[in-house]
């Protein structure tokens, strides 16, 4: 680029352009023009200018206060759901007031605001739009924008990138997303019996009272077995004083033991010459151990029947069953039924293998443990198979105990 030199000022240099005049002073451009322009009835307009020395001026300070009202009427497609676009139950209604909702009240503020009138429509085939990779073909809104059917669409329509690479989007009047919420654990301070904590304290007093209970069986059947009582000073054949090894602190021991599977130096004796043929499958064992095992059996099936009996917990309602009409119809006596207000029954005498009771006002409650089935808990838990009954306790900050 070349320039006039001025021998009066010769940090100084200018000359005419195509953009005006133009000057430099000191490296930088000076004593230049910029005009002001809008976009006005579909044309730019010049509406000022601005200087450095003077700033802007409008000469058309009318341009930005447009008072004549535009005289444009849009399609817009639309599709019904609730609670963005619903159709109102009266049908007297015509045009655009038979539809409200949050999208036709945002369509109606944008409308009032930019200045154009607007005419809804549904879509025919209530669609959105999905593309067909077999016909290659849109359908729903989509396909009504692009065949130019529609000028826009106002929905509850969720932007994709299938569907911005054939139309375009605003942005979103609504973002959601899948959110989990749960509490931020906090550290529990170490205590003593926190190993207790996994099962509720109901079934720690049931292992509990079987244990006292085991435990007492063992020394009581310790003091009928005459295998028990020995001779504490062997080289003595004739003393008088015999001993048993299964004192009260030494029964609890072997229990201990036992369930801890670690052994406790004391066994059970037994003759030798007890006949063990149609039983010798009892043979590794003694025999008073098998009984020492019956008896807890017994004694920790009674425990946990005695038990239900006064848990508040193992009383339930029946389950629903037959009405008075249905029974009748089934071949039923109705008579042997007793229905509650809420068409539950329990058969006179026992439901479903449990207990019931009367509570007044037509009210039943039944109890699942009864003697039959709490034996048959037990030996359940004794197999480890489980028996399909499972004790009742309140809920605790860690679950459930059963």
């Amino acid at each position: 680029m070349y320039f006039y030199h001025n021998p009066e000022s010769p940090e100084k240099a200018g000359l005419h352009g195509l953009t005006g005049h133009i000057e430099f002073n000191e490296g930088k451009r000076s004593n230049f023009r910029l005009d002001l322009l809008k976009l006005k009835r579909e044309q730019l307009r010049k509406v000022g200018y601005w200087s450095p020395s003077t700033g802007i001026n409008l000469t058309d300070a009318s341009a930005f206060y447009e008072t004549y009202a535009t005289n444009i009427t849009l399609v817009v497609m639309t599709r019904e759901e609730k609670p963005y676009v619903m159709v109102k139950e009266d049908r007297n209604l015509t045009g655009n007031a038979r539809f409200e909702g949050f999208c036709i009240d945002l369509l109606k503020w944008i409308a009032s605001q930019v200045g154009f009138h607007y005419v809804i429509r549904l879509v025919p085939d209530h669609m959105y739009g999905v593309y067909d990779p077999e016909t290659r073909q849109w359908n729903g809104i989509v396909r009504e924008l692009m065949d130019k059917r529609a000028d826009l669409a106002v929905a509850s329509m969720t932007i994709n990138y299938a569907r911005e690479s054939v139309i375009d989007f605003t942005k979103p009047f609504m973002n959601l997303g899948i959110g989990i919420l749960f509490k931020v654990p906090t550290s529990q301070p170490t205590r003593l019996f926190s190993f207790m904590n996994p099962l509720a304290v109901e079934i720690w007093l049931y292992v509990l009272a079987a244990y006292l209970l085991v435990s007492f069986t063992l020394f009581v059947m310790a003091r009928f077995s005459p295998y028990e009582w020995n001779n504490p000073h062997p080289c003595l054949a004739d003393s008088d004083v015999v001993e048993n090894q299964f004192s009260v602190s030494n029964s609890f021991w072997f229990i201990t033991g036992t369930f801890l599977r670690q052994g406790s130096g004391l066994n059970p004796k037994v003759s030798e010459s007890l006949p063990s043929r149609l039983f010798s499958f009892m043979k590794p064992l003694a025999a008073a151990i098998w009984f020492y095992m019956l008896g807890a059996y017994v004694l920790v099936s009674l425990t946990i029947w005695v038990v239900a009996r006064f848990s508040p917990y193992e009383w339930s309602p029946p389950k629903p069953c037959e009405t008075a009409s249905n029974a009748a119809t089934n071949g039923s006596d109705p008579s042997t039924y007793i229905f509650d207000h809420e068409h539950t029954c329990g058969r006179a005498g026992g439901y479903g293998g449990g207990y019931t009771l009367g509570l007044g006002d037509g009210q039943v409650v039944e109890n699942d443990f009864t003697l039959g089935n709490s034996f048959w808990f037990t030996i359940g838990t004794l197999m480890q198979q489980g028996s399909d009954l499972n004790p009742k306790v309140p809920s605790t900050p860690w679950g459930h105990g059963t």
